[in-house]
């Protein structure tokens, strides 16, 4: 069994077997989170129901306790005047056990969490099935009764026009079911919801984020993850030493490679499940195991980054994702896999911003832009929308490897060539299928790295260095590419100004998609980079060491290097090649 570190972005908890007296754990999906959505109101006087579903497999790991109490969480109180909490063996099924506070009764509505205690519990008994457990609240007019997490799409049934609807793969349900009775597992770990890419292939880096819970009564100091191909032997596991406490959860990020040496066609399925907790087995079986379906493909392009920077002159906080970038930049696993642009935009105009950086704001969704931000590939991010802030250059590496493990069905070559003071760029496509009827589009950046000028938050705020500058663009949104079958090429010529230096330029070409009604449609395929000078190789940001002209001599990627060392260098800060 192949071992691997584990990479974590939050925190987590997990759960575990054995048995514990009294304490109780809180079944549900919704990792303790109430949301102030409206998507299921109506407005008007109405009555109206909520459910999530346990599986009974699941129920048979608790078999012998109960549940004690159920927790309906809303948003708002206003215009709800009665909640009524059941347990149901189908959705439309008789309340097996239900409780009911309103005005007249102790306990009434609240704002937040309602913990409604049952005056007769539900015993959960070996063998007796699904059940279904939620609620049904009257309102006098428009309500937050409903409260949908919608980052955990795991289980969310609503009746609120007479039928019921599942909306399990949009959201789950603010609900929580209270199980105690003397013996609850201790120990119960589940990875409960999960992403993978869409495309795998054998042999290449996956990527699979779990977001994992406990619901066991113990605390947990380690564990492992396992990962594997259903239908494949090899299982890679994930060894975890984090403090794990009772009732929690977190995402974890789990990458392999995975061999795929069993012909079992083009869709398969990724495992994730716990084990080893604390030294314990797992006493619910039910819900120990993550399927996530991939698609297997063999033929795929290597997959180049597009990292773009949302930065400006007057942002005092820019410097320090600045320094992200040129940190990652500098490390292997990215050479030659990230190509990076600066848009000066998102804190104000500079001296760099251009009419596209502005256009590009729109990534930013309607909640108001910010700088230092960030894109990968344009992709859709935790917030709902391509830019994001990066916490830290550990999460930001994470982003970007889990980009670099998605396969890639576009590819591009450039060649450039100059003719006085203008470059012409030549970009040479290709596309796996001649299938792929959508439109994509072709984008062509000038480059300039090694400018000095200002900016704040720096020490020697007018001496600092800005890289990664768009210095010109053949559009903002891109060429329609026009195929012949596989196969499509495109030019760009570009009039290079006198005052850029020619020896710090570079040119990018992407591939996208563009669809100006949906901003989480606009990805990148795939994207390519070449020197002015037609030498390519890795792009990084260069060392501030370097442009001071200490006269040492640095690689690309700003480091000190030696005598020995053969390929481009920055001495004094200009540009040789060492050979």
């Amino acid at each position: 069994m192949k071992r691997f570190f584990l990479f974590i972005l939050a925190h987590i908890i997990i759960a575990s077997y054995g048995w514990a007296q009294s304490p109780t754990v809180s079944y549900g999906y919704c990792d303790g989170n109430i949301s102030n959505t409206r998507d299921f109101a109506v407005s008007g006087n109405a009555d109206i129901s909520a459910a999530i579903l346990i599986p009974g497999n699941v129920l048979d790991g608790y078999a012998g306790n109960s549940i004690e109490t159920i927790r309906v969480g809303i948003k708002s109180k206003i215009n709800i005047d009665e909640i009524t909490v059941w347990v149901r063996s189908s959705l439309d099924g008789e309340n097996i056990v239900s409780q009911t506070i309103n005005r007249e009764t102790t306990q009434t509505v609240a704002n937040g969490w309602n913990e409604i205690k049952l005056d007769t519990p539900y015993e959960i008994k070996k063998g007796a099935g699904d059940i279904y457990v939620g609620y049904t609240f009257s309102q006098r007019n428009m309500s937050y009764g409903i409260s949908a997490i919608t980052d955990i799409p795991k289980s969310l049934y609503v009746n609120n026009d007479g039928t019921w609807t599942d909306h399990s793969t949009e959201a789950s349900l603010s609900v929580e079911a209270v199980i105690g009775g003397g013996n609850v597992p201790a120990y119960d770990m589940a990875p409960y919801f999960g992403s993978a890419p869409e495309f795998i292939t054998s042999g290449n880096n996956v990527s699979v984020v779990a977001m994992m819970h406990n619901y066991g009564t113990s605390n947990i100091n380690s564990y492992n993850i396992n990962c594997k191909i259903e239908g494949e032997d090899e299982v890679y596991t994930f060894p975890v030493n984090e403090p794990l406490n009772s009732g929690a959860s977190h995402q974890q990020t789990i990458r392999f490679s995975p061999e795929l040496k069993h012909d079992l066609g083009d869709h398969r399925t990724i495992l994730v499940y716990a084990d080893n907790l604390d030294g314990n087995t797992d006493a619910v079986n039910g819900n120990d195991t993550l399927r996530l379906p991939v698609s297997v493909v063999s033929n795929v392009y290597s997959r180049r980054v597009f990292l773009e920077e949302f930065t400006g002159q007057l942002c005092g906080n820019c410097p320090r994702v600045a320094g992200f970038v040129h940190n990652i930049l500098g490390k292997e696993d990215f050479a030659g896999r990230l190509i990076v642009a600066c848009h000066h935009a998102g804190y104000g105009k500079d001296t760099f911003t251009s009419e596209a950086d502005e256009e590009y704001l729109v990534f930013y969704g309607s909640g108001g832009t910010y700088a230092p931000a960030a894109m990968i590939d344009r992709t859709e991010q935790n917030d709902g929308v391509p830019a994001f802030l990066p916490e830290s250059q550990e999460s930001l590496e994470e982003l970007i490897l889990n980009r670099l493990s998605v396969p890639a069905f576009y590819d591009l070559s450039l060649n450039v060539s100059k003719t006085g003071n203008t470059v012409t760029v030549d970009v040479d496509m290709e596309r796996l299928s001649n299938e792929d009827n959508d439109l994509r589009y072709i984008n062509v950046y000038l480059m300039e790295d090694g400018i000095i000028g200002y900016q704040s938050g720096t020490a020697d705020e007018y001496n600092y260095e800005h890289n990664h500058v768009v210095r010109a663009y053949s559009s903002i949104w891109g060429e329609p590419i026009a195929w012949d079958g596989t196969k499509a090429a495109y030019s760009y010529t570009f009039d290079l100004n006198e005052k850029w230096n020619q020896d710090n330029m570079h040119v990018i070409a992407y591939i996208s998609n563009y669809k100006p009604d949906n901003i989480n449609a606009c990805t990148i395929e795939n994207a390519a980079e070449i020197n002015l000078d037609g030498t390519t190789g890795i792009k990084a940001a260069i060392g501030e060491k370097a442009a001071e002209g200490d006269g040492a001599t640095y690689n690309l990627a700003g480091q000190r290097v030696g005598k020995s060392w053969r390929g481009i260098v920055i001495r004094n800060g200009k540009k040789y090649m060492a050979r």
